[in-house]
């Protein structure tokens, strides 16, 4: 069974909103601040700020007509309050959201992300170059040792194509983007309810907020 995690009533203050046009950290230095940032993304996690994360793994070969389903469902991601991460197989760097620039991304994003996101400095999409990187492996590991859960218990998700499903490191459930991004937008955020209020987090979904007594 998972551990309820016991958290203190979090502060009105605990995360102050600061100006939404804060030039974000380069790419190498973005995963930087939110791993240094990890007590404050556990609470905010934990509290519901950001319900989730989901990575989209791009290989280096995607095509460009990709990047309009990929925007799309970024954009539906971040209304639910879902941290979205970008990876690449053997890359440094992919960008499959066409250049979104960061104002429109933060107006995407509903009020919990955007609050922290905001208050330590980066984008509510960060391009992190490889999922298996021994840092974010440790990242995801910590936050599934504070939950006294294994990370597949975290409300987190992993989009891969089809041609890499098993082939690379991922964290939480795997959809593919066969759907369409409305759809994989849509089931992404029901497993991310389910999956909170197995670990007896609150959670808002579809604008209910369902708590866990």
């Amino acid at each position: 069974m998972n551990r309820q995690v016991h958290l203190s009533d979090p502060s009105p203050d605990i995360i102050e909103k600061n100006s939404f046009l804060t030039p974000a950290p380069s790419d190498q230095n973005a995963w930087a601040a939110l791993d240094s940032a990890r007590d404050l993304f556990f609470k905010s996690l934990a509290f519901g700020r950001v319900r989730g994360v989901v990575d989209i793994i791009v290989p280096p070969d995607s095509e460009q007509k990709d990047d309009l389903a990929y925007s799309q469902l970024i954009h539906e991601l971040l209304q639910h309050d879902i941290l979205v991460t970008i990876s690449g197989r053997g890359t440094e760097k992919t960008d499959p959201v066409g250049m979104i620039p960061a104002p429109d991304l933060f107006q995407s994003a509903e009020n919990g992300l955007s609050e922290f996101c905001d208050f330590i400095g980066v984008q509510p999409v960060l391009h992190i170059g490889r999922i298996d990187d021994a840092e974010v492996v440790d990242f995801y590991n910590e936050i599934a040792q504070r939950a006294g859960v294994n990370i597949g218990d975290l409300p987190v998700a992993t989009i891969s194509p089809d041609q890499y499903l098993g082939e690379t490191q991922n964290f939480g459930n795997i959809f593919t983007m066969d759907k369409g991004p409305g759809m994989t937008a849509d089931l992404i955020n029901a497993r991310i309810h389910e999956q909170r209020l197995a670990l007896k987090w609150c959670d808002r979904c579809g604008g209910a907020f369902s708590a866990f007594s």
